[in-house]
């Protein structure tokens, strides 16, 4: 029997749970058994909504946050760990509002990598999770997600920055 303040935070977090953030989750049920997880998942899961354009999402246990701007394809596969996502991003540092990145300038191409191991920061890569091919998020992600105390000063990124990342993923090859 699920304790009710188990089943109000499985409620909060099901929207993040449908797009692939289960891991993360684990500690809510206090390191349950594999089984015992999955059923209270699924439930999550079968409570949830997707989240909708404009709607903002809290990746549970993690400060990074996104908001839908583009729908994409539901019938299409999602971003997982360890699939090959090549996405369209624009990077903007929140604190001076310039932009420090795009693959969409003259020069520049879509850009590739494993998602969910770690090739990228942190913020990043939880805010990927559970994209579709043609959706379009605005992820914002703080400075202890992204670039720390240390910032990124060849990309104008100061120390403590927080960033906002304009994503569009253009293709996914599941592992």
């Amino acid at each position: 029997m699920l304790r009710a303040t188990t089943l109000l935070s499985l409620v909060r977090m099901a929207p993040a749970l449908q797009h692939g953030h289960i891991a993360s989750f684990r500690h809510v049920l206090g390191g349950a058994h594999p089984t015992v997880l999955a059923r209270h998942v699924l439930l999550a899961r079968m409570m949830a909504t997707e989240p909708t354009p404009g709607e903002t999402v809290s990746l549970p246990g993690y400060k990074t946050t996104y908001t839908i701007l583009k729908a994409g394809n539901p019938a299409g596969p999602t971003v997982t760990k360890g699939s090959a996502v090549t996405v369209h991003a624009t990077g903007v540092v929140v604190e001076t509002g310039k932009t420090f990145w795009s693959t969409k300038d003259p020069g520049q191409q879509p850009f590739s990598y494993t998602a969910g191991v770690g090739m990228v920061i942190t913020g990043w890569d939880q805010g990927l999770l559970g994209m579709a091919v043609g959706e379009e998020r605005m992820v914002t992600i703080p400075a202890a997600e992204g670039y720390g105390a240390g910032g990124f000063p060849q990309w104008g990124i100061p120390a403590g920055g927080t960033l906002k990342f304009t994503l569009e993923v253009l293709s996914i090859k599941s592992k």
